[in-house]
């Protein structure tokens, strides 16, 4: 079978979650009727502010303590969810 990424990457810490996404690009576009491409950019957009996070929040911990900051981040979560609710 071909696996949609190699051993590697698919073990790495740089891709965490994206390449089990790939397969439901399709599936995913006619229940929520949306392009393809508005998925794709989706999960791009997931890859990166992953990728990308750990380079703010980490010096940000090393500055205010990781409580404080866990707090803030749930905080804008559930934050985030209200709103979608909401809508």
């Amino acid at each position: 079978s071909l696996r949609c990424c190699s051993d590697w990457l698919y073990h790495s810490r740089l891709v965490p979650h994206s390449c089990h996404l790939f397969h439901l690009i399709k599936p995913l576009a006619t229940p929520f009727q949306v392009s393809i491409q508005a998925i794709n950019l989706t999960i791009t957009v997931n890859v990166v502010v992953q990728a990308t996070a750990s380079a703010f929040f980490a010096p940000m911990s090393d500055s205010f303590g990781r409580r404080p900051l866990l707090l803030f981040r749930f905080a804008t979560y559930v934050a985030a969810n209200t709103r979608l609710e909401i809508n």
